[in-house]
């Protein structure tokens, strides 16, 4: 991992949990990235670089985003047709039936419901149960919930 070890030393554990989290949150910026905007060619050039830099590394990751890509911009020729009649606030009515999204729905209502935790042991079972009621994810002992989801989620 570039940049965040120094050359020819070996990671510990510890080390190598860090640089798998800024490569994770790094490609993440990137790939939310590639949507923005309005115009298509563009996005196919963002999601074209996106492809090149991260193919040989996190090759998972780029077949999930490619899967089924063009139907992600629909929504643009939503928005433009939406534009044409005169109506710039109908497309706020899009609704997407993702496991990401409803995995997000409930979470928030947890969170609207959850004033406090006492512990992180309680914030994970209830994480822990929140997945298995909205998605049917089921989370190992000694297993971080959010590398399962992250692979549940790019396997969905």
């Amino acid at each position: 991992v570039k940049g965040v070890l120094a050359q020819g030393q070996a990671p510990n554990a510890k080390e190598a949990r860090e640089a798998k989290r800024q490569r994770r949150e790094e490609g993440v910026k990137e790939a939310a990235a590639i949507s923005q905007g309005t115009d298509r060619a563009k996005i196919e050039e963002r999601r074209d670089a996106f492809v090149a830099k991260w193919q040989e590394s996190e090759s998972e990751a780029v077949a999930t985003l490619l899967r089924d890509f063009d139907q992600t911009l629909v929504s643009l020729e939503v928005h433009a047709a939406a534009a044409k009649q005169g109506d710039d606030g109908g497309v706020r009515y899009l609704r997407t039936t993702s496991l990401l999204e409803r995995l997000n729905r409930t979470l928030r209502e947890m969170a609207d419901r959850v004033v406090l935790l006492h512990s992180e042991d309680g914030l994970d079972a209830r994480v822990d149960l929140l997945l298995l009621q909205a998605g049917g994810i089921v989370i190992p002992r000694d297993t971080d919930w959010l590398e399962v989801l992250e692979e549940a989620l790019a396997a969905a």
